[in-house]
């Protein structure tokens, strides 16, 4: 059996690659305003983490996880 296999359903998931930061069943909403998308191998277009520039910022819509234990 895989781990994953044991893990419920996350209540929201956003894999934030090829330039798309919405939850990945659409529910839930995120805007990435000044954020810079970069090729990675693995991945795809993935957002550039650069901690010396804080302008570059992702904001992911409030999941209401306290609905559901």
């Amino acid at each position: 059996m895989f781990a994953s296999e044991l893990l419920p359903e996350p209540f929201a998931l956003f894999p934030l690659i090829g330039e798309d930061v919405n939850s990945i069943d659409g529910i839930y909403e995120g805007d990435a305003g000044n954020v810079a998308w970069v090729e990675d191998s693995r991945f795809g277009l993935v957002p550039l983490c650069d901690q010396e520039d804080l302008t570059h910022v992702i904001n992911i819509e409030s999941v209401p996880y306290y609905l559901d234990g």
